[in-house]
């Protein structure tokens, strides 16, 4: 009953946004698939179209759904319920961040068990902000590496813990043709698979001076050497506070390791030793792969945890963090909880909080919201 109660909560919160607020669909959304999950219901209605965008928003704001996703690929007949018949056309890149997919965040988890037995894992909220350097250095090797044009490019906060990436493609674009296989050779391509360090550190052979060089890798560069100079810029301002040698990186000249080394010292070694760390983009394969995916919709909610599908400026990834701010429901007065499980002390948008299975607790709507959404607490 609590649970139930719950739900038609949230639901009336998400109804509430939608009367309010409109989702951002693509300028071809007539020829994608919709689908969405119900509060009720495990599934999913699918094979859904859409002519215009009161359509769209007329079903938000009536169903209200738990999530709300439209197709990378574009269909003649998006509405088919036979996937053969719908007459796939092309179908946008797409690329999916998540932060506990990545190596530096494999152990900052804490796995809970909700009233329900449903097993969830909330992540340390840092980790988030490692989700977005990686959607950073991910836009970067799309533009500079692969020449996609950065207004194809758009970046959204997942809503939950991580980062979508999608290059729009007209359904006439090469890129939109492109087949499962070769979109995992840009996967391998982007992680880096199989480098090696050759690649990275190849000796130039300067005829003038009749002797071999080794170049250091600048932005000014092609490729993977290119990638690795723009981390190493990034983390020479970001994280050494060097930005001497960010501007020296960043400049389209040849530099050698040794030049480096001797105006700059051992902190060169070090930055490129985390560069190269750094250098594999970690992207969920399998999302890229599919060329028939569902996406969430942007400013669309997140269904396990009440926050908007947020769109972010690419000059803004390096800065983001979880907050109270991602909540459409931030100047919402406190709701009361009840806690339906216990936890260790746990993070949730910024709120220190340890709950007690039975407590009652008033807590901020973006942070009540949220629990509530992951099933760890009712609403009284």
């Amino acid at each position: 009953m609590e649970l139930d109660k719950t739900r038609r909560f949230l639901r009336h919160l998400f109804r509430s946004y939608y009367l309010e607020n409109r989702v951002l669909l693509p300028k071809d959304f007539h020829m994608r698939e919709f689908a969405y999950q119900p509060w009720d219901s495990d599934t999913y209605k699918r094979h859904l179209s859409f002519k215009t965008v009161n359509e769209v928003q007329r079903l938000l704001s009536t169903v209200a759904p738990r999530h709300f996703y439209y197709s990378s690929a574009k269909y003649e007949y998006p509405d088919e319920p036979d996937m053969d018949k719908k007459g796939w056309l092309g179908a946008d890149l797409i690329f999916d961040i998540d932060a506990d997919h990545l190596p530096v965040c494999q152990n900052k988890t804490i796995e809970l068990t909700t009233s329900n037995g449903e097993k969830i894992d909330l992540i340390d909220e840092e980790c988030v902000r490692y989700a977005a350097f990686e959607a950073l250095k991910l836009y970067d090797a799309l533009v500079y590496e692969l020449g996609i044009p950065k207004h194809n490019i758009k970046i959204e906060f997942s809503g939950n813990r991580g980062f979508h990436v999608t290059v729009y493609l007209d359904v006439d674009d090469v890129w939109a043709k492109a087949s499962s296989v070769e979109r995992r050779e840009i996967v391998n391509y982007l992680k880096a698979v199989d480098l090696l360090d050759e690649t990275l550190n190849p000796p130039i052979n300067v005829k003038r001076k009749k002797r071999v060089m080794h170049i250091a890798p600048t932005i000014a560069m092609g490729g993977l050497r290119g990638r690795l100079g723009r981390i190493a810029v990034l983390l020479a301002e970001k994280k050494y506070g060097n930005k001497d040698l960010a501007r020296v990186l960043s400049r389209n000249e040849i530099i050698s390791w040794n030049q480096l080394k001797n105006r700059f010292g051992d902190i060169v070694e070090n930055i490129f030793n985390d560069a190269k760390e750094e250098l594999a983009i970690h992207v969920d394969e399998q999302v890229t792969v599919d060329i028939k995916r569902l996406i969430r919709v942007p400013y669309s909610l997140h269904g396990k945890t009440g926050l908007r599908v947020e769109p972010v400026d690419p000059q803004k990834l390096d800065s983001f963090q979880l907050s109270p701010e991602l909540s459409p429901f931030q100047r919402y007065d406190k709701i009361a909880v009840v806690a339906l499980v216990d936890t260790p002390p746990i993070s949730i948008l910024g709120l220190r909080i340890k709950l007690r299975k039975g407590e009652s607790y008033r807590l901020p709507a973006p942070q009540a919201v949220y629990l509530m959404a992951r099933g760890l607490v009712a609403v009284k």
